[in-house]
């Protein structure tokens, strides 16, 4: 019982991760919120096989991305008014001091492919996010 009870919570709480993400896109889409991105991990893409490596050693995927400080303050603003629930916002302007090092190309051990490396990422300005959720982790 309880490990159903468990399974039961991990799926309602899943399932108002997804809810949460579809109320920001759409306050985002009214124009009620601005500088919002969305998802980490809904704006790049990495090959299948990839996948459970990318799920396990980032736990960033679910941060909400957005441009200014003060673009996170109205999405938690927003969260906060309609009781959707908390969320982590990854904020762009603090990050831009890692678009240098996103774009190093780096010697590993034994050739091995950083992880950052194999994101496709959807637009350019989102790299620096992208490496602080990665940084120089290694795929074997």
């Amino acid at each position: 019982r309880e490990r159903v009870a468990g399974l039961r919570a991990d799926v309602q709480s899943s399932g108002n991760a997804s809810g949460l993400i579809v109320a920001l896109m759409t306050a985002r889409a009214k124009g009620e919120l601005t500088g919002l991105y969305g998802r980490l991990g809904d704006l790049g893409s990495i090959d299948a096989k990839y996948d459970v490596a990318v799920s396990t050693a980032v736990s960033a995927l679910d941060y909400i991305v957005v441009e200014t400080t003060s673009d996170a303050q109205r999405c938690v603003e927003y969260l906060r008014k309609h009781n959707l629930g908390v969320a982590t916002c990854l904020i762009l302007e603090k990050q831009r001091r890692l678009a240098q090092q996103a774009a190093e190309k780096v010697k590993t051990p034994e050739g091995c492919p950083r992880l950052y490396d194999l994101i496709n990422i959807k637009d350019v300005a989102l790299r620096p996010a992208f490496f602080f959720a990665c940084g120089n982790t290694l795929v074997t």
